[in-house]
């Protein structure tokens, strides 16, 4: 018995007929679970110098790799364009605001931009859902932009990866697979 579902008992019956272990309720089967780095860890990368300026080299692999390790893979950053209140506000507000389910974590990377780490790709297919927020804190609302986090963020450079979502009315069963769907657009 899969130790991921709790034991059915159908109607009438009082007792489960495989013991269940403790503390294993549906409600606990339901609740979002966090990801954790198995993979492994990246060694630090020697400095080597190339024509006299000193370079480190990194495979995609490795930048995968240390993506999930510091829990990025769901990362997504907030924009403040008309300012922001202070970090302890936002860490209160935006999960209740966003309505975020699972955990999530809030930093600040410069005046204008905040990090936000999700835990559930539900929250994170949420949050990148909706181009911008009103976040309230202190009596005042606060517009929030969200853009998809990637390792090259610059705060200075304005970001040029956008979300989009496309829907398709009545697409062939063919092009459900994403090999099939790209070539859509190659055409």
């Amino acid at each position: 018995m899969s130790e991921d579902f709790p034991t059915f008992i159908p109607k009438g019956i009082t007792s489960s007929p495989i013991p269940t272990p403790t503390g294993t309720t549906y409600a606990n089967t339901l609740k979002p679970k966090t990801q954790n780095y198995t993979g492994a860890k990246v060694p630090p990368k020697p400095v080597t110098m190339v024509q006299g300026e000193p370079n480190v080299t990194w495979k995609s692999s490795e930048v995968k790799n240390l993506i999930i390790q510091e829990n990025l893979q769901y990362a997504i950053i907030g924009k403040f364009s008309y300012g922001k209140p202070e970090i302890g506000e936002l860490r209160k507000a935006i999960p209740k605001h966003c309505g975020i389910k699972g955990e999530c974590t809030i930093g600040v990377l410069d005046s204008r931009y905040i990090l936000i780490r999700l835990s559930t790709l539900e929250d994170y297919v949420q949050l990148l859902s909706t181009s911008a927020y009103y976040i309230k804190a202190k009596e005042n609302y606060w517009q929030m932009r969200t853009l998809k986090w990637d390792p090259w963020f610059e705060p200075d450079v304005e970001i040029t990866i956008g979300v989009t979502w496309i829907s398709m009315l009545d697409l062939p069963q063919i092009f459900s697979r994403k090999k099939q769907f790209s070539q859509l657009f190659q055409q």
